[in-house]
């Protein structure tokens, strides 16, 4: 079974947050801060997460009229 577009750009965007948010929590449960190279490399993989979704999003074209019409035809 195929996944669609939408589909596969949220299970990636499903399986990001629980990787980053497995970061996140070590970084919380930690007993010293964590270093500012840590906390960096966590930023900048959520800000990438992010550009990486929106890219994926702004590729779909999502005009449900569009579908109706197909499935009309």
């Amino acid at each position: 079974m195929a996944m669609d577009d939408k589909t596969l750009i949220a299970q990636y965007a499903a399986e990001e947050m629980v990787r980053i948010n497995e970061r996140l929590k070590d970084m919380i449960t930690s007993e010293a801060p964590p270093p500012e190279e840590v906390r960096q490399s966590v930023i900048g993989d959520i800000e990438t997460t992010l550009d990486r979704i929106k890219r994926a999003l702004s590729q779909l074209d999502i005009n449900p009229d569009d579908d109706k019409e197909e499935t009309k035809q």
